[in-house]
């Protein structure tokens, strides 16, 4: 993406080639973020190419030990903040958890898990397992949702 500097409205047509663990949600857009297309890209390259590569196998990694926050901190460490789900309190606010559904395949599908461009704002949503597979739906881009 960066080398060949592929513009914004070419960005989700490679996205299969580029992430193929990763399904991308119809309605994602950039302009979800506060930071501009160019400003963000790199980062949500980033993003997007360790959870393609690296989340599931992490998760149940961490799942099988029940250390599930564990998985925050190995990708912490490699560069790629907050990946996390929702905390406790987001979990009591039925409207807060409303806003990370997305609809998907005639489905409601809870993109509670996140991570953080920014450690204040710009959040990637995302959900995985039940009907997912071995495959990863990215489902929000946002700047920020209520918690």
């Amino acid at each position: 993406y960066e080398l060949e500097s592929i513009p914004e409205p070419d960005f989700f047509r490679h996205v299969t080639r580029a992430f193929p663990n990763l399904i991308f949600h119809s309605d994602l857009t950039f302009r979800r973020f506060q930071g501009s297309y160019q400003e963000r890209r790199n980062d949500v390259v980033k993003h997007l190419g360790e959870l393609n590569d690296h989340f599931l196998r992490e998760y149940r990694a961490a799942s099988a030990v029940g250390r599930v926050s564990d998985v925050e901190s190995h990708f912490g460490a490699r560069g790629v903040c907050g990946v996390s789900a929702e905390s406790v309190k987001t979990h009591r606010n039925t409207a807060a958890m409303r806003l990370r559904d997305v609809e998907f395949n005639g489905r409601r599908v809870s993109c509670e898990w996140h991570t953080k461009l920014r450690p204040e704002i710009d959040r990637i949503h995302f959900a995985f397992g039940d009907t997912l597979g071995e495959k990863i739906l990215i489902g929000i881009f946002v700047d920020h949702l209520l918690t």
